[in-house]
Order: structure tokens, then C-alpha cells, then sequence
């Protein structure tokens, strides 16, 4: 009978999914009628559970949904873990047992509210499987929570009981119903003189001495039969030793709940001082003062009214009073509190008619110390037989301890009442029912607690007999109950009543002495308790076939030390030990590896047996010494309890030999891989498919700019985060187009530099490994960091293109060159012929003279241009500088192109400022400057056209702006038209020639005079403007005074480049380069001092944040040196605030530029004339950017 759960490990809440189970009414009526608490039906293979009801989640305080969501081994998950092992063991119990046997357990489970509650389960088997063996186990678990917590008060106060009884000051003992001892204290003893063993044998009469036994026997019966509660005398008892001492007995009874008398108990307390004292009161007049004074008692002698007259001194310590005096003559109750000031008044009037009067109240002391009192008082008189008292004696004993054990006593009595109708065992009192023959047949029911119906199911059994209520019940019952009654000795029996179906563990004990035929009856129903024994016994076999079939070496080591069991996988391991099963294991140890690491091993052993901390072993690899072999464990201790009660402790290991060596091979290949991949900057991955897990070797971690993991480990935003958005896409159709094919695949793209933003370009190659079924399983690849490679294919193609395109150009100049040469030449050509053939004609010949003169002088020009740009750009142009009228200049200019200008047809106005404006400058070359743009201005301008020549100033410059009607400019050519033999033509028909250098060679000019030139056009069509920018000389003298021009630069300057950006560094110094200047580089400001050093520069470009040192303080390094004043020095940095430009300034440097940097003032400052020695002034050094 096995079962099938629609789905393991589902726990179904008032729903059994079985097959053998299913739509069984009967089976849930009898489950219902067999208890009220949680129901639980599990397999025990695996363990699951596969039905509980409702009532495990209300006790628990879960929810149905709670329970579920633990799924089918909520048992366990809920279990307090020191109950794990007995819970363990009760379920392997449960294997072995028969078809009509329980086993019981007793367990805790917490609460949601986190606290713990207890379960007592009772388990039977519910079905087996075809081999016969327990599938599956069904259980009924009591909450016993309350029992628990009832059971561990009652022995509390069962122990404040003992412990009250045995201290008590006063004489306490129990007496049975037949008048013998069953329980005496101490005190009783030394009061009686008897030891408490004599006492425990002996009946309360045989202390009455012979004349009044007669009189304690007849009182002792009116007790026995009921006619009398409870009586309080003062008598004579016969000691052992023969004294008759005085003695006040207080005796009660105890019943039980249905107030049926259970024993007497009763308080003996010594009165001989006292009755010494009333005795002799009586028989003397007048009391003697040291009697008086050596009572223990308070003694007051009173007036016939009661008033205070002396009192002994024990007396006045007892009540704390300091001055006796002050109270003489006031009444003896005043100051006492109800009812005390009543009866003691009453007291007074009794003893005043002659009589002893005696009663027991509360009354605190003069310091209000609480206290009972036992107070008699008595009349005196003069003469024997009077009764007219003279005066009063007041004795009061302080009876406080008495009060309070009575009291103590008291209440103790009443929690056990409570405690006996709370306590979860079944309890019953019984009297056995006897033949003729005196055999027991029978008993009938006296008294039973709530939990006797809760083990047995039999309702009202009060006051009927067992064969009544349970006609079927076995004979061995009745026999073993009447055996106890008839001996008087305990019972303690665990049998099955058959008649219930129901395991019950029973106590039995006779109430009262010999004779009594009361039997007092405690009983537990251990139905599941049996089972689980039984299942636990099936679980122990169970549990060592798994022993002996684990994957895993175990072995156990006892508390002695000994190996107690070694499983199937650990013996081989211990082959060289004979014999093995109870030898001393540091012998063992010792003998496999050897004294030092034997001992290491012992010492871990030692200290888990002793502590109980578990032990888990780093990998473990050392040679045996009895095999001579190195082996290597993974392996761990734990203690653990042992079927004797005592600690041992169990080990388990895996050997890991051949595995370490796996993985130091694999360590030995990662090295070697490592060692290649960084010698060749190759970055190596790897993406398991199946996981998801991406890992990166180091070299990654770098190309990536990521600080490394530990283990290596990444997530794939790692990888997809740093590819640029504009590539990823491409990059992740190819992965997944190579997964797809289980190929390989390569592909090129850029990503960003997570540590520094750089922007780097990758080469990727990758390959699929498939799995054994032929799956793809992991991804391999590499990436490896081509930037530098595709920066130079990258510089390799700009320089192809500008190669190109200066050959391009070169074969458009040769061609252009080839056209302005020979237009001149047919011109000059057809002028010879002419005057060849005309000589004598004057009107001929001169007109075409002049014709081969102009051009000639074309051709002169022409020529000139070239050399001038030759010059310019080999620096070998030097300019003739002096004081020049911008007027006079520019109306010079005018009066050479006029003639150009009319022969076009065009209209040229020229307007210039009214005040005079003088230039620093080269009057020949300005001048060139302004011809060059009003020749272009006519080429370029449709005859009968327009053309402007502006100057004015603007602050501490000219502006000088020539503007035409022409064919303007596209907007695409502004910027190309002053590169070398650059032309704008719209159309063949359009060309006015030329070798397209006039504006290059004037931009280049103008800015040999510290200004600039630019191009404006609105459009093809629309005409342009070229605009020049020129500094005024301010300083005016009387007569203009040639100033001579600054020697020519050298033709290569030593340039020292520093930024710690290397691609800007590398590239400025790259453009310098390509002007024909010698440059070096460094990185950082420590390596700028040192190259300063040694490649002794004309001019330094420094930059200022830089890392070791910043260019502040290398500026300062580098004027320290020898000709460090005489560099020009130079500051490029993203700070250009004036407060920055003053540091740099106070650091050394010579001029100030912001990045980006413009290249055209970098050009003028680089135009300077080199430095002889000192920096120039702020004022005449302008600060470019």
C-alpha cells in the first residue's frame, strides 16, 4: 500500500490525497472519534507529510496558507533543535512497528509568535508497503503544553512544601486514617524524642501516656467518624526517655475534592515553660520574680481593670518597648488593633469572675513589627479557692512562625487541590473489591481527575466498578491493583489495556495502612510512545544500512576514545589497524600518520568530544606514514549523543587525492595561460550558458578599467555597460548568432573605460564549446585592446588622404601653372610677331611692348608668390617693420589697382577714418596683402561690378575689410580658401586664373604682423568680404623711425610638449612637427623637469594639473635650472579664470592659453622672438585664449 501524493512534499490541509484513503468516510469518523488533537498521516520515504489537519495551525498560530508555504517536511522545520535527535529516533522508531502498536513522543514546535509550545504524538502504522515494511504512519499529537508547564509547578511547589514541612519550628506531622504516622518533620521528633523512623511505625496513641489514652482515643475516633473537623488541645505526651512533656496539638483533616478524608495533619507545639508557669500561678499566691523574669514569654501583672503594673523584661523585648514606665496604669489593650482590643477586654472580664480566659489574635509590636499572639489570661488572689481575683496575669507567647507555617500549609493544601484537578496524567482512587477467597475481582471507582476521561474515554466512572464501565478489561489489572492493596507495595506496570486498544503506563500505591483496600491510581496513555519506540527501533536499523550505504567515509569515536563503528566507505582507509572496533584512536592516529600530525588530529578530536563545537577541516594533505602514500581529506567532527547517554564523536570525510592533483593541474595550465595572455595583452573570458556565469581572467579586468573580483566573476553589465550603445547591438547579434551555429566568430568594437572614461577599441574572437550532448555549454573568447593599432591606421589614413590630396593638388597647380604661363607667353608670344612684322610702325610696335612689359610682370609676380610662400612656410621670410601711415598705404594700394579695376568696369569706393592711424609694419608687404585681396576682389567679380575698401579702427585695432558684388563663396569653401592653390570657380567660363596662393600668401603675411584674416560670404551669388586685423602701434613719435626687423627664427625650434593626456600631448607635438619643429614629450610633471633637463628646449607648452607634480611647480623646477629663464614657457590648461592666469603668471610662466587651444595664437606667440633671459612683461606679452 504506497500511496502517490499528487505532488511530494505538499502538505494538505483537511484533505487526504491517498489512493487506498480516498473518499473514506470511515476512516475520518475514526480519526475524529480517536482524539481531538492534531492528526497527521506522513510517509517515512522520503519523510513527507501527507495530511494534518487544521489543528496544528490554530495551535500554532499559522495560517493554512503558512503551513502550506513550508512545505511537506514542516514538521522538521518547525522543530525546537534539542528536540532533533529524539524526534529522529522516534521516527526511525516507527519502522518497526506491529500493526497494533503505538509509539509515543514528546516534542516541541514554535509558534508564530516565536515562542514554543509542547506536543505529545502517538503514531501507529497506517500502511505497508508490498515488502510488508511501514510506508506510512498516522498520529494523533495532544498539546501538552499546559502539563508541562502544571508538572514543573507542582514540583516547585511540591519542593516549597518539603522544604516548609522539614524547616517548620513547630512539630508537624501526617496521620492516616488509622491513627499511624506517615510524615513527620524535625521538630516533632525532637519534641517526642523519637527518631522519625520509630515515629513512621508507630500509631499517635502509643504517645499518650497509659492514664489518658483512653481520652486521646475516644477524641480520635469522634475525628475518624466524622463528628469532629478539627480540634485544638493541650496534652501530655510520653517522650522516649519516659519525661511526660506538655505539649498543644492543633489536628485537621486533609480531604480530596470530594471531600472524602485522605490523613490528618497536625501541629504539635512544647507548652511545658508555659504550663510550668500556670502551674505554678496556681499554687502560690505570689509568683516569684525570677520565675517571672525567666519566662520566655511576655508576662503582665494587671490590675483587677486590666491596667498595666509590671511586666518581665522578655517580655518588653518582645514588643519593642523601650520605656515600661510611660505605660504603667494605661488599659493592656490600648494601642492593640481589632479584634485583638475586643477579645482581650473580654478576656479581662472572664478572669475578674475568676476564670482563664485564652484566645489567639494579630497585635503588631510597640515598633510595628507584625505579630500572632497565644494570650491567657488568669485571675490571682490572696487565698487559695477565692475566686475574687486581686490583681491578673496576662501570658502571650508569640506564635507567629506558627501562624505562618499554618497559614503556608494552608495554601500549599489548596495548590495541590488545584494542581491534582490541572495535571494531564489520568489519576484515580480506587477500592479493591475481594472475594471469599480473598482474590481481587473487582474495583470500584472513588474519585477521578478531569484528565481520566481524556486517556480513557469513560465517562461519570465516579462511584462504579471498572467491570462495569469496562466489562472487557483484562484480569491482570484487577489482580495487579488488588496485589497492591493487599501489600502495600507500590506498582509500576506499562501494559496494554486491550479493551481500549491503548498503551498505559500506571503507578499504583496503597492509601492508608495495612488493611485499607484504597488504591491510589496515576496513569498515562503511551500508545504513541510504544509506537515510537517502535518506530524508533526500525529507524536505528534503518539508519545503519545508510551508514554502511553512504557516499561519504564515517566513523564514530566514543567517549572513551575508542573507535566504536566505521561504515563501508572509512574502512578501507583504516586497512593497516587490527584489530579496529574498540582500539584506542590517538593509537590509530598515530600509527596511520605519525606522532605530530597523529597528536594534531587528537587534540581536534579531543577538544569537539569535550566542547561540542563542530569542526570543519581547511583541505588536509599529508603523507601516511603507515602506507608511505600521500592522501588528501576534506573533513569535519561533530559531537553527538550516544545510545548510553554519554558524547562521542562522529567524522566524515571524502578523500580529495585525486581531485588536489586535478587542481593543481589546472592551477599549473591557469598559470600558464595567465603568463601568455599577459605577455600578449590578450584578455581571456569565459560564459557558461547553461548559468549564466561570466568570468574574466586579470587581463580583462585592465582592458576594462574594473577592479577585479575575487573569485573573477562578473555580471554581463559589466561587459555590455562598457560597449558604446551605437556597437552593442551588433555585438550581441553576433554572440548569439555564434551560439546559435555552435561556431566561432570575430568582430571589432569600442567600449569606455569604467576607471578613466577612455574610449578604447576591441578585437573580439570567440568560440563555442558544446556539452556531452552536443549542446552549446560555454562560450571562450579573448579581447584584446587595438587602439593604438587603429589610432595609426586611423593617422596612416589622414596622412594617405592629405598625401592624395597634395598630390591632387600638385597635379591641378602644375596644370593651373602650365595655363597662367602660357597665357602670358601667347600674349608675349603675338607681341613679338607683331613687332617682327611692324617694326617701322610706332602705333603697333609700343602698345605691344607694353603688352610683353605687363606680362612679363605677371609672370614676375607670380613668381614672387611662389618664393614668398616658399619662404613663409620654411620661416625664412623676415619682415622690414617701421612706422606706417595707414592712409598713405592704403590709397597707394588704391592707385596701383585702379587701372585693373576700370579695365573690369567696376566701381571702386574706399572709404578711411579721418584720424590719422599709424602701423607697426612692412609697408611692401601690407601692401601686398591689401593688392592681393582687391586683384582677387576684381577676378572674382562680374564686370560692371562693385567692390568696397573700408578701414576703420576698433579699440587697439584696424580693421581693414574689402568687400565685392562678386560670385561669393559657398559655404562649404570658407574655410579652404586660403589653403594653398585653392580656387573658386563656379564654371570653366568663370575662371579669371590664377595659381590660387593670393590669399593664402596674404593670410600668411598678415599674420606675420600679429593679425588675422578672414572670409564672409552669404552664398554663390551674393558676393564676399575678407577682413583684415592689424594691432595699432601705439607709440607715436616725431618722425617715423625704421625699426628693424627681428632676426629671422631658427628654422627648427626645440619644442618640450607636457600633457599628462598622452594622445593630446602626442598629436600637438605631431602638428608641430609638420611646421618643421623638433619635439619631445613628457607625461607628468616630474618627467617634464628631467626632459627640460636634458633636451634644453626653446619653448616649453605645460600643462597645469597634472599627477607627481603639477605644471606650477614644474614651471618653478625648470626656471631653477641653468638657462631656465631664457625658455619661453607657456601654460595650456582648462583653467582660465583670471585668478588662474595670475598663478601661472606667478609661477614663471611666460603666457597663458586655454585648451581647447587656438591654434592661430599659438602660432603668434611661437612667431615671438626668442627670449634673452627674461620673461616679458605682462603688458607687452598679451596672453592668449
Amino acid at each position: 500500500m504506497t500511496p502517490s501524493p499528487s505532488k511530494a512534499g505538499t502538505v494538505m490541509l483537511e484533505s487526504l490525497r491517498l489512493n487506498p484513503l480516498e473518499n473514506s468516510a470511515h476512516f475520518l469518523r475514526r480519526m475524529a472519534d480517536v482524539t481531538p488533537g492534531v492528526i497527521e498521516v506522513f510517509d517515512l520515504d522520503p519523510p513527507s507529510t501527507l495530511f494534518v489537519n487544521r489543528c496544528i495551525a490554530t495551535l500554532l498560530g499559522y495560517s493554512t496558507e503558512d503551513i502550506q508555504a513550508m512545505g511537506a517536511g514542516f514538521i522538521t522545520t518547525l522543530l525546537h533543535p534539542d528536540d532533533l535527535p529524539c524526534f529522529a529516533a522516534h521516527r526511525q522508531r516507527l519502522r518497526t512497528l506491529g500493526d497494533h502498536e503505538t509509539a509515543d513522543v514528546e516534542y516541541r514546535l514554535r509558534e508564530r509568535s516565536g515562542g514554543w509550545r509542547w506536543f505529545e504524538s502517538r503514531d501507529a502504522v497506517f500502511a505497508r508497503n508490498a515488502a510488508g515494511a511501514v510506508s506510512q504512519v498516522i498520529g494523533n499529537a495532544l498539546d501538552i503544553s499546559e502539563r508541562k508547564h502544571a508538572g514543573e509547578k507542582l514540583r516547585c511547589s511540591e519542593e516549597f512544601h518539603r522544604i516548609s514541612f522539614d524547616l517548620s519550628p513547630v512539630g508537624m506531622a501526617h496521620v492516616d486514617t488509622h491513627g499511624r504516622f506517615s510524615r513527620v518533620n524535625q521538630k516533632y521528633c525532637e519534641i517526642t524524642g523519637y527518631p522519625a523512623d520509630e515515629l513512621l511505625r508507630m500509631q499517635v496513641a502509643d504517645l499518650s501516656p497509659p492514664d489518658a489514652r483512653a481520652a486521646d482515643q475516644a477524641r480520635v475516633d469522634l475525628l475518624l467518624c466524622g463528628d469532629l473537623e478539627k480540634y485544638d488541645i493541650e496534652k501530655r505526651y510520653l517522650r522516649k526517655d519516659g519525661a511526660i512533656s506538655w505539649v498543644r496539638v492543633m489536628v485537621q483533616w486533609v480531604r480530596d475534592a470530594r471531600g472524602q478524608p485522605m490523613h490528618t495533619i497536625g501541629v504539635l507545639q512544647d507548652i511545658n515553660a508555659r504550663r510550668q508557669t500556670e502551674q505554678a500561678l496556681r499554687e502560690s499566691e505570689a509568683f516569684s520574680r525570677t520565675v517571672l523574669e525567666s519566662s520566655p514569654d511576655s508576662v503582665n501583672v494587671l490590675d483587677r481593670e486590666g491596667r498595666r503594673q509590671t511586666m518581665n523584661r522578655n517580655g518588653q523585648h518582645l514588643l519593642e518597648i523601650d520605656d515600661f514606665a510611660a505605660l504603667v496604669g494605661q488599659p493592656w489593650w490600648s494601642s492593640k488593633p481589632e479584634p485583638f482590643a475586643t477579645l482581650a477586654a473580654g478576656a479581662v472580664q472572664k478572669a475578674r469572675r475568676g476564670e482563664t480566659a485564652r484566645f489567639q489574635a494579630f497585635a503588631p509590636t510597640f515598633k510595628g513589627t507584625p505579630k500572632w499572639w497565644d494570650v491567657m489570661i488568669a485571675p490571682i488572689s490572696d487565698k487559695p479557692g477565692d475566686s475574687a481575683a486581686q490583681c491578673l496575669i496576662a501570658v502571650s507567647r508569640d506564635i507567629t512562625e506558627n501562624t505562618l507555617a499554618e497559614q503556608a500549609l494552608r495554601e500549599q493544601e489548596a495548590r495541590y487541590r488545584s494542581l491534582f484537578d490541572s495535571m494531564q496524567e489520568g489519576y484515580c482512587l480506587v477500592e479493591v473489591l475481594f472475594d471469599a477467597a480473598g482474590k481481587s475481582v473487582d474495583y470500584r471507582h472513588l474519585e477521578t481527575n478531569a484528565a481520566f476521561f481524556g486517556h480513557t474515554g469513560v465517562k461519570d466512572a465516579k462511584g462504579r466498578r471498572v467491570r462495569e464501565v469496562l466489562p472487557a478489561i483484562e484480569p491482570l489489572w484487577i489482580e495487579t491493583i488488588g496485589q497492591v492493596a493487599l501489600s502495600g507495595e507500590p506498582a509500576s506496570i506499562q501494559n496494554e489495556l486491550k479493551s481500549l486498544g491503548r498503551f498505559f503506563e500506571v503507578k499504583a500505591h496503597r492509601i492508608g495502612g495495612p488493611g485499607s483496600r484504597k488504591v491510589g491510581i496515576v496513569f498515562s496513555d503511551i500508545s504513541e510512545r510504544k509506537r515510537a519506540e517502535a518506530v524508533l527501533a526500525q529507524n536505528v536499523e534503518l539508519f545503519s544500512r545508510i551508514l554502511e550505504q553512504a557516499p561519504t567515509g564515517m566513523f564514530l569515536v566514543d567517549a572513551g576514545f575508542r573507535l566504536q563503528q566505521v561504515n563501508a566507505r572509512a574502512a578501507p582507509f583504516f586497512e593497516t589497524t587490527r584489530p579496529l572496533i574498540g582500539h584506542d584512536f590517538a593509537e590509530i592516529l598515530e600509527i596511520m600518520w605519525g606522532p605530530v600530525v597523529g597528536a594534531q588530529v587528537t587534540a581536534i578530536f579531543r577538544h569537539t568530544l569535550a566542547s561540542g563545537e563542530r569542526y570543519v577541516s581547511p583541505p588536509f594533505h599529508e603523507q601516511r606514514l603507515d602506507i608511505g602514500e600521500d592522501q588528501a581529506f576534506d573533513w569535519e567532527t561533530q559531537r553527538v549523543t550516544l545510545p548510553d547517554g554519554q558524547h562521542g564523536v562522529v567524522c566524515y570525510f571524502h578523500e580529495i587525492t585525486a581531485r588536489q592533483r586535478a587542481e593543481q593541474a589546472l592551477r599549473d595550465s591557469e598559470e600558464h595561460m595567465r603568463l601568455a595572455t599577459e605577455a600578449t595583452g590578450v584578455g581571456v573570458w569565459q560564459w557558461n550558458l547553461n548559468t549564466g556565469m561570466v568570468r574574466w581572467d586579470a587581463q580583462m579586468f585592465r582592458i576594462y578599467g574594473i577592479a577585479p573580483t575575487a573569485d573573477g566573476c562578473v555580471r554581463y553589465t559589466d561587459w555590455s555597460g562598457a560597449v558604446l550603445p551605437e556597437d552593442l547591438d551588433t555585438q550581441e547579434e553576433t554572440l548569439a548568432d555564434t551560439v546559435r551555429r555552435l561556431g566561432s566568430s570575430s568582430l571589432d568594437f569600442r567600449i569606455r573605460r569604467r576607471d578613466d572614461g577612455e574610449c578604447r577599441h576591441i578585437h573580439a574572437a570567440e568560440t563555442v564549446r558544446k556539452g556531452v550532448e552536443g549542446h552549446a555549454e560555454w562560450m571562450v573568447g579573448t579581447n584584446l585592446d587595438v587602439t593604438e593599432r587603429k589610432l595609426a591606421e586611423a593617422r596612416i589614413g589622414a596622412l594617405l588622404e592629405q598625401l592624395q590630396l597634395a598630390d591632387s593638388r600638385k597635379d591641378e597647380f602644375l596644370a593651373t601653372l602650365a595655363h597662367e604661363l602660357r597665357n602670358p607667353l601667347a600674349s608675349v608670344n603675338n607681341s613679338l610677331e607683331l613687332m617682327k612684322r611692324a617694326s617701322d610702325n610706332t602705333a603697333l610696335v609700343e602698345p605691344a611692348h607694353a603688352t610683353i612689359a605687363r606680362q612679363m610682370g605677371q609672370m614676375v609676380h607670380l613668381i614672387d608668390d611662389l618664393m614668398d610662400v616658399s619662404r613663409i612656410t620654411h620661416n625664412r621670410l623676415a619682415l622690414r617693420l617701421e612706422c606706417v601711415e595707414l592712409a598713405s598705404m592704403v590709397q597707394h594700394v588704391v592707385e596701383a589697382g585702379r587701372m585693373q579695376c576700370e579695365r573690369a568696369g567696376h566701381q571702386l569706393q574706399v572709404s578711411l577714418p579721418p584720424e590719422p592711424i599709424t602701423l607697426n609694419a612692412d609697408p611692401m608687404r601690407l601692401a601686398q596683402v591689401l593688392g592681393n585681396l582687391l586683384n582677387n576682389a576684381c577676378k572674382y567679380t562680374p564686370p560692371g561690378g562693385h567692390i568696397w575698401l573700408n578701414a576703420e579702427r576698433q579699440g587697439y585695432e584696424v580693421v581693414l575689410t574689402v568687400r565685392d558684388s562678386g560670385i561669393g563663396i559657398a559655404s562649404d569653401m570658407l574655410h579652404q580658401v586660403f589653403e594653398l592653390f585653392t580656387q573658386v570657380r563656379s564654371s570653366l567660363d568663370q575662371s579669371q586664373g590664377g595659381l590660387g596662393i593670393g590669399l593664402s600668401l596674404a593670410r600668411l603675411l598678415t599674420e606675420l604682423h600679429g593679425g588675422t584674416l578672414t572670409a564672409h560670404s552669404q552664398g554663390q551669388g551674393r558676393g564676399s568680404a575678407f577682413v583684415v586685423r592689424l594691432p595699432v602701434w601705439l607709440e607715436r613719435a616725431a618722425a617715423p623711425v625704421p625699426i628693424s626687423a627681428p632676426p629671422p627664427p631658427v628654422a627648427a625650434r626645440r619644442i618640450l610638449v607636457v600633457d599628462d593626456m598622452r594622445e593630446s600631448a602626442d598629436s600637438l607635438a605631431m602638428l608641430l612637427r609638420l611646421d618643421g619643429d623638433e619635439t619631445q614629450t613628457a607625461y607628468d610633471g616630474v618627467e617634464a623637469v628631467e626632459r627640460a633637463a636634458a633636451f634644453r628646449p626653446d619653448v616649453i607648452l605645460l600643462d597645469i594639473g597634472m599627477p607627481k607634480m603639477n605644471g606650477h611647480e614644474a614651471c618653478r623646477a625648470i626656471r631653477q635650472q641653468p638657462d631656465g629663464q631664457s625658455i619661453l614657457i607657456i601654460a595650456m590648461t582648462g583653467w582660465g579664470q583670471e585668478a588662474d592666469r595670475r598663478k601661472s603668471l606667478e609661477a614663471g610662466f611666460d603666457h597663458h592659453l586655454v585648451k581647447p587651444l587656438d591654434f592661430a595664437a599659438l602660432t603668434k606667440l611661437l612667431a615671438l622672438p626668442p627670449k634673452a633671459g627674461t620673461r616679458n612683461s605682462e603688458a607687452k606679452a598679451p596672453t592668449a585664449g
